[in-house]
């Protein structure tokens, strides 16, 4: 369902609401309002996570070719057994020009290193492997890395080709 439909109800019940509650009738009106809450919070959902912008990277780059990505660490690393985690708020992909892009993707690295901190600027080269939307509903990993934003994993592995900016902005 597209965002703008839960959008639309939620006014029309807010609406209904109002009415309701001008004629003394308290039940329907309060009925109203917590249907249009729901719709508020179905829009918040879809436009989060359901409909993704014009800028967003899954628009911009197809998943078979090598970018050069630009980005933030947006959160600590995630140390496992034989990788390590980093979630990376995209700002740039230079393909054959450089694009300003939205989104989030998880970087994996085959080694347990926390080099990387919350707050780094990084910029590296990889191909990002997208989430599918098919997979999401029977893969509980899948849909919890959905819930969080993330579009898509970039494998690495090591460090080494990772240029990181500390200097404050």
């Amino acid at each position: 369902i597209p965002s703008w439909f839960f959008l639309a109800a939620a006014l029309v019940c807010v609406l209904a609401s109002i009415a309701f509650f001008a004629r003394s009738a308290t039940k329907p009106a309060v009925a109203l309002a917590v249907i249009a809450t729901g719709m508020l919070a179905g829009f918040h959902y879809a436009i989060r996570y359901v409909e993704r912008g014009p800028h967003h990277v899954a628009k911009v780059v197809s998943s078979r070719e090598v970018v050069h990505i630009y980005g933030t660490v947006s959160d600590w690393p995630d140390l496992r057994a034989n990788y390590t985690e980093y979630p990376v708020d995209l700002d740039s992909i230079e393909t054959d020009r450089m694009r300003y892009v939205d989104g989030r993707l998880i970087l994996k690295v085959n080694d347990t290193t926390t080099a990387l901190q919350r707050g780094d600027r990084v910029e590296f080269y990889g191909r990002i492997y997208f989430i599918n939307p098919l997979h999401i509903e029977h893969n509980s990993y899948l849909r919890r890395l959905n819930h969080r934003g993330v579009c898509g994993t970039v494998y690495l592995p090591t460090l080494l080709n990772v240029l990181v900016d500390r200097r404050p902005q």
